[in-house]
This record gives structure tokens, C-alpha cells and sequence, in this order.
């Protein structure tokens, strides 16, 4: 059986490299990356003698979801002896299946929603999405033809009665992430949720923050200093409205051992290096024809082939063109079994002679 002559493989590697999209496209084609969407906070619609107690923020992503699961606790203190009917707003086009609970009864939002800028002035300019690179915790540049800006923002309106004193109000619904396919096989989600509206509140104090994600494979950088409390857990507590809002990059490392040099295209280069290396190896080695170097070939070919096995399953091409990368990894993994083989009789001559 003769080995796949790897020119035809470095060939393959290096025109998926070369034709491989770098950014989104339109017209149903693949898309690498799309932007993120503002939602979560809820904020008063005129002025209010209401303030904010605590906050507490639970934010929760499973694995493979293009959104995040967001609960979130307000303690609310009407300070005043009289009962307060207040006008809220939850940002976000639409609750969707979201709930809204005031000391655990339901409250129903309205079905339409409003412009934010016809009740505060500039507030779609000073909203902004931040991107991190999770592995330096370093804002990035969005793509160029990035969409993310919103031309509006809008609230879902809800009406609350508070009796004098404290209340518990929750919020419970999932918030669409950012998401950026254009760096690394593994995406990298994004998420905003903007804390600075919660200044529109009478007071605010103590915020607790806290983020959970699917495995310990996962790595998170923030615009605020979250601490790693367990395997998969951040959080951070806060005893005043922290001065910027809070932007979130994760992604999962898993096989991509090279840190923050595992991009697509030096996974890519790395292949038709390691069938170079291999093919001429081999070469050496089957003229040289001795016991170590027989020895040596066959881990060596065992380790390529793990190493192209954790590349080739990665996610290197876009949806639907993934599965391209199987009749490849298939054809590398053919070529190292057929020069593990020639190595295994060559030694078997080697002892009998």
C-alpha cells in the first residue's frame, strides 16, 4: 500500500486556506460573526422616588445556544409612606418568554414597545458593544462590515405598585449574543448588558454579578473584575453602580492548545508542515532502515495523527462547508496508518535479520 503522496495534501490544505472566508457573508452563504442585541435592564419612565436596594445579575450560557439565560433580582425600597404606581422599562424589542415577577406574582408586560430615545435623549449613542479577546482580555476590532449598532433602542413597558417599603422584583429571559467566528474554530460569544441605566433610579446600591459557563474549557474576559470562583463560575460584588457597563467575551479552548495562536490559519499551516515533516522523515528513515529510527517514525506518526485529529474536528470551515474537512482528515489519517505500516514491516525485517 503506497502512502497518499502528501502534495496532494499540502494542495488541499492550502486552497481551503486560501479560499477560506474571512468574514460574513450575505445572500444565505456562510456568516462568521453577527452582533450582539441589548436587552436585560429595567429602568424607570419618568422620575421616581423609587431606588434600587441590591441587584443581583445570574448570567448562564449553555453550550451550543446563540443565547445567554439572564435572571436577574432587584431589591426595590419605596422610601415615601404612600403607594408609588411606577412606569418601567424593560430594555429590549420584546420580552419573548421572558417573566417579570414583583414578590412572586407575575406581572404582565405591555405587548408593544418604545423608542428609549423619545424618553432619554442620546441614549442609543451612548450604548456601545465592546468586544474582548478572552485570552488577553483585550478589546478587539469588530469586523468591518460589523452590524452590531442599532439604529433605535427600544423598551417593553410594565407598570409596578409599590406599597411603602421593600419589594422583590425579578426579571427572567434570554439575551441574544454576540457571536465571532472569524478569529478562532471555536466562536466567541459577546454580551452586553448596560448597567449605567440603573443611575436613572432614585439610589442604587450593591450589585453582585455572576457568571456560569457550560466547562472549565472556558475562558472569559470582562470589562469589570470578575473573579474565578469555581471551575466554570465568575462573579464580583459591588457596593455602588460600577462607572461602566458590563461587556463579556467567552470561548471554549477545548483542542485549541496553541492558546491565542490557535487561529484557523496557523492551525491550517500547521498541516501541511506536519506532512512535510512526516514524508521526509520517513523518506530518512526507510533508507536508513534502523531500529530507533523505525521507533521513532512510528510515534512520531501516532502524534501527527492526534495532533491532525484534534485540528481536522474542530469547526474549520463554516457551516455547511464543516464537512469538507472529514474526506481530508480521512485521507491524512489513510497516509499516517500506510506509513506506521511500511515502518511496522520494515522493523519486523530490521529484528528478523
Amino acid at each position: 500500500m503506497n502512502p497518499v503522496p502528501p502534495r496532494f495534501l499540502v494542495l488541499a490544505v492550502l486552497l481551503i486556506t486560501f479560499f477560506y472566508p474571512s468574514q460574513a457573508l450575505a445572500n444565505g452563504m456562510p456568516v462568521l460573526w453577527w452582533p450582539g442585541s441589548f436587552h436585560g435592564p429595567v429602568l424607570p419612565a419618568d422620575d421616581t422616588p423609587i431606588g434600587i436596594q441590591s441587584e443581583v445579575l445570574d448570567i448562564t450560557y449553555e453550550k451550543g445556544s446563540r443565547d445567554a439565560d439572564v435572571a436577574v433580582s432587584y431589591e426595590l425600597l419605596n422610601p415615601t409612606d404612600e403607594v408609588q404606581h411606577v412606569a418601567v422599562l424593560f430594555l429590549g424589542d420584546i420580552l419573548g418568554e421572558g417573566v417579570i415577577t414583583l414578590n412572586e406574582e407575575r406581572v404582565t408586560a405591555h405587548t408593544g414597545s418604545i423608542n428609549m430615545d423619545t424618553v432619554y435623549p442620546s441614549f442609543t449613542d451612548d450604548a456601545q458593544f465592546i468586544w474582548y479577546d478572552p485570552f488577553t482580555s483585550e478589546q478587539y476590532q469588530k469586523p468591518e462590515d460589523y452590524r452590531g449598532y442599532q439604529q433605535s433602542i427600544t423598551g417593553v413597558p410594565f407598570e409596578l405598585e409599590l406599597q411603602p417599603g421593600t419589594h422583590l422584583l425579578e426579571v427572567r429571559y434570554q439575551n441574544p449574543l454576540g457571536y465571532d467566528e472569524t478569529r478562532f474554530p471555536h466562536g466567541t460569544h459577546h454580551l452586553t448588558y448596560l448597567l449605567q441605566p440603573a443611575s436613572y433610579w432614585q439610589s442604587f446600591n450593591n450589585l453582585q454579578i455572576n457568571v456560569t459557563l457550560p466547562s472549565a474549557s472556558y475562558r472569559l474576559a470582562s470589562s469589570l473584575p470578575l473573579e474565578k470562583t469555581g471551575s466554570r463560575t465568575w462573579s464580583a460584588t459591588f457596593s455602588q453602580l460600577p462607572a461602566e457597563d458590563l461587556h463579556i467575551s467567552f470561548i471554549n479552548t477545548a483542542n485549541m492548545w496553541l492558546g491565542p495562536y490557535s487561529t484557523r490559519g496557523n492551525l491550517w499551516l500547521l498541516l501541511p508542515i506536519l506532512t512535510l515533516t512526516v514524508y521526509l522523515l520517513s523518506k530518512k528513515v526507510h533508507t536508513i532502515n534502523t531500529k530507533p529510527g523505525l521507533i521513532f517514525l512510528a510515534l512520531l506518526s501516532v502524534f501527527t495523527g492526534w495532533i491532525v485529529w484534534s485540528i481536522l474536528t474542530l469547526p474549520m470551515l463554516p457551516y455547511p462547508f464543516t464537512f469538507l474537512q472529514y474526506p481530508l482528515l480521512a485521507i491524512f489519517l489513510i497516509w499516517l496508518f500506510a506509513i506506521l505500516k511500511k515502518a511496522y514491516l520494515n522493523l519486523n525485517i530490521s529484528i528478523t535479520s
